[in-house]
């Protein structure tokens, strides 16, 4: 009987272009180290067409390749100026040509973008189907909550500049880059997070059913959903008012960090004590309070001067601008002008 691994070099190498599914050729993979090293690098078209069942495409595939398109697109004036016309064009799938330009799309990126989606994406999903009921009371519920995410997702990195990255390099010496610009972000969130998406919005005293929009959708996600209770799950201090700079900074940074802050929101749904959310923080968040608590008094305060100003009552940041909340006040901006 003739074994898989008896074909010729050249023939194994051709299986993933015959595999089905993304499990399949993860299985494959992990057959043996031979099929491994000749299976392992599957043609860009291969991958391509693998991930084109990954829904909502090509969101989620833009999403794992957000942070690397940032770091190019900081690079210079002509590279920002080449996002901006992409965006502009108001077609995912042209950011997406871009980015996978920038950063080749791999089978390790395609696997953690399964792993993401098995363990964080869809049962954080569950999650917030199940806690929804409670925000009737604010007069809101987000019909789809996997494409909203998706948008969280890209948003955090993609603009990961504006938000984590001046913590990291204030709290190491270096100087902060310039992050993309605020009409780049603006651009974006006009552009992909559409007004016209129908969905549900429920009324909580008449329950009456209305058309939504994908805007209203994020507000949902955001406002409703994620804040009020990623707030508890990362407050390192009993009142606000007691917090230090360093904790009001990590804080803020940890509920806009993409995947990560999906993973905390779910950790945090699962979690019986206090305690057990902290154990169970992801490894970038957990990473991001040691770095945010090694910060100078002199350092937070450059912190907080890249995202805003202080008052003469004290600390306060004018997120609208570059900063943690802009994606809600982008987002609060549309609705208003729908009014």
């Amino acid at each position: 009987m003739v074994l898989l691994t008896d074909l010729p070099f050249d023939v194994l190498s051709l299986l993933p272009e015959h595999v089905d599914s993304l499990e399949d050729l993860h299985a494959l993979v992990l057959t043996s180290r031979l099929l491994r090293d000749y299976t392992s690098k599957p043609s860009s078209h291969t991958l391509h067409r693998l991930a084109s069942d990954i829904q909502p495409y090509p969101h989620f595939l833009l999403a794992v390749k957000a942070r690397s398109l940032a770091n190019w697109a900081i690079q210079s004036r002509e590279t920002r100026r080449t996002l901006l016309i992409a965006i502009a064009s108001g077609r995912l799938t042209v950011i997406l040509d871009l980015a996978l330009s920038v950063s080749p799309l791999t089978l390790a990126d395609l696997l953690f973008l399964r792993n993401a989606l098995t363990n964080i994406i869809y049962p954080a999903n569950i999650a917030l189907i199940h806690s929804s009921g409670s925000n009737l009371e604010r007069g809101m519920i987000c019909s789809d909550f996997i494409a909203s995410m998706a948008h969280f997702w890209i948003y955090c990195d993609l603009f990961y500049h504006s938000i984590v990255a001046p913590v990291h390099a204030i709290a190491v010496g270096h100087e902060v880059v310039e992050p993309l610009s605020e009409g780049i972000r603006r651009e974006w969130v006009v552009k992909f997070i559409p007004n016209g998406t129908p969905g549900i919005y429920v009324t909580y005293r008449s329950h009456e059913t209305i058309p939504n929009t994908a805007a209203e959708d994020m507000h949902s996600l955001i406002g409703s959903s994620l804040y009020p209770v990623l707030g508890k799950y990362t407050a390192t201090y009993h009142k606000r008012e007691d917090a230090t700079p360093q904790q009001i900074i990590f804080r803020d940074c940890a509920i806009h960090m993409g995947i990560s802050t999906l993973q905390l929101y779910l950790a945090g749904t699962r979690a019986r004590a206090e305690g057990d959310i902290r154990d169970a923080w992801p490894a970038e968040v957990a990473e991001l309070e040691r770095v945010a608590e090694s910060l100078s008094a002199e350092g937070a305060r450059k912190v907080w001067e890249v995202y805003g100003r202080k008052t003469p009552k004290g600390w306060l940041c004018v997120k609208v601008q570059v900063g943690w909340w802009a994606l809600l006040f982008d987002i609060a901006m549309i609705l208003f002008s729908q009014k």
